[in-house]
């Protein structure tokens, strides 16, 4: 099976750190879980938070035993968010 990369994930400084940081977690997300899913984003003082609308039986998978999926998200995402200077959070939500 061979794995394919988009080029704006492998860190080309034409696209903005917002749109990087969101393809990054739609990219994780979608190799999680099977079905629709919507990323909202919002933007205050500096600080990006993605909300994520995710079918109800497909939460516990992004959340994981005690939180470690969803914590492991969090810190891939906030590696890219250090390197552009913002800060970063994900907050799940039931479609």
């Amino acid at each position: 099976m061979a794995i394919t990369r988009r080029g704006f994930i492998s860190g080309s400084r034409t696209c903005s750190p917002k749109l990087i940081m969101q393809d990054l977690l739609s990219y994780m997300l979608n190799n999680i879980i099977e079905g629709p899913i919507e990323i909202n984003e919002e933007n205050s003082d500096g600080f990006i938070v993605y909300k994520v609308s995710i079918p109800k039986d497909q939460v516990g998978l992004v959340i994981g035993k005690g939180g470690k999926t969803i914590n492991a998200l969090k810190n891939i995402l906030k590696i890219r968010a250090i390197r552009d200077n913002v800060r970063v959070d994900i907050q799940v939500e039931e479609a």
